[in-house]
């Protein structure tokens, strides 16, 4: 166990150095015609959080042809949430399966972050030179140098970048309360925020795949991040984003563990697993990655310094609560996800998976339940339906 668990780690880690020099490593004849970029919103917004971070904000306004929909009755706007090691580009990676683009279709105001040190939200400036030859617009004018900007936990993301998102959207808006949709770790930090604070200013969430518990024992790939932490931890110094640029080219020749986590690969098409590495994945600091490696060995999720367990507050949690699970999610299988439907307090609460039991066409993965190749058809009806129901201003 111990020697296989070894082997998925470097697996891991070779996929991690790939660059050379701090640059990705670019193979015209795998690259082919130039392919279009993930979509953005009609206008990025700029904001600071109390802790003098500041993030972006794309802004997909709801179609013309349906705004009467949410201007009329008066529906809370939408924010997404990116999850672990991602940026706002999860929401909006191909026309056919932008999960904004679509609630926008129906009517929908939404509001796509990107939290500290991802997208072109401040972040590690030296991350930013790392990954020069892949640099996006707008990544330069928020990198930091800054040593009190090298680092952060899953806490601040709670503490500062939630309260800081939610007040724009309401300042922009004008509205009172805004709505939540958070994938994985979108969904987790959402968890603890609404069971810490009061949250009066949430109407309600979305999680799709966001667990608060890892089963024990975990499975052989998070196995392997625990029984060799040092290693991982210690390349770090190479980035997680420009490994993951460099394997764009080469994962169809090289199926990595991390591939096995984030996907049911029969049930996502090839250029989205080659554009989700290229345009992303995000650099993942310590701070965070020594969280979620706790969670992994100790079962549950907790704030840095475990002075707070997250996943025994979730029962504070009384809005209404939407959970979606891929029944071949290998980061936060079922169990994990019905975990937080049993102890969350809500009378309001819906749990969703997806999987062939239940008449879908494959077990859905963890990114599949956004970008499956019928996530459009079968997840995302299921997610505006319950919106339909739960974003109309309370009586």
């Amino acid at each position: 166990m111990k020697t296989k668990s070894f082997l998925n780690l470097v697996l891991i880690i070779i996929c991690a150095v790939l660059p050379i020099n701090g640059c990705a490593l670019k193979i015209p004849f795998f690259d082919g015609a130039k392919e279009e970029l993930p979509g953005k919103g009609t206008e990025t917004f700029y904001f600071d959080t109390e802790d003098g971070w500041r993030l972006a904000i794309e802004h997909y306004p709801p179609e013309t042809a349906n705004m009467a929909f949410t201007e009329k009755t008066g529906r809370t706007p939408v924010i997404l949430c990116h999850g672990l090691g991602l940026n706002s580009y999860f929401w909006d990676l191909i026309p056919k399966l932008s999960f904004a683009r679509y609630l926008a279709s129906y009517g929908y105001d939404v509001w796509v972050v990107s939290l500290r040190g991802s997208g072109t939200s401040t972040k590690n400036g030296f991350s930013v030179l790392r990954n020069i030859a892949y640099v996006r617009k707008g990544e330069i004018n928020n990198a930091s140098f800054s040593p009190f900007k090298f680092d952060w936990n899953i806490d601040h993301y709670i503490r500062f970048d939630i309260p800081a998102t939610i007040n724009f959207v309401k300042e922009k808006t004008g509205a009172q309360k805004i709505t939540w949709v958070g994938h994985s770790l979108g969904g987790m930090i959402m968890y603890a925020y609404a069971s810490l604070y009061d949250a009066q200013d949430v109407q309600a969430m979305v999680t799709v795949g966001s667990p608060v518990i890892i089963p024990q024992p975990p499975n052989n790939i998070l196995q392997a991040f625990i029984d060799n932490k040092l290693l991982f931890k210690s390349f770090l110094i190479i980035n997680t984003r420009t490994g993951a640029t460099s394997m764009a080219n080469f994962h169809k020749f090289i199926i990595t563990p991390d591939e096995i986590l984030m996907y049911n690969l029969e049930n996502v098409d090839d250029i989205i697993v080659k554009k989700t590495l290229k345009y992303v994945v995000e650099d993942i600091p310590v701070g965070v990655t020594n969280q979620v490696l706790n969670m992994i060995r100790n079962r549950d999720f907790s704030s840095y310094d475990g002075s707070i367990n997250y996943a025994k507050q979730i029962e504070r949690i009384s809005m209404p609560v939407m959970l979606c699970c891929g029944v071949g999610d290998n980061i936060a299988p079922p169990e994990s996800v019905r975990y937080v439907y049993h102890n969350i307090a809500s009378k309001d609460k819906t749990f969703k998976m997806f999987g062939t039991a239940n008449g879908h066409v494959h077990n859905y993965g963890h990114n599949d339940l956004i970008l499956g190749k019928f996530a459009r058809k079968e997840v995302y009806p299921e997610i505006l339906n319950w919106l339909n129901k739960h974003t109309l201003p309370a009586e």
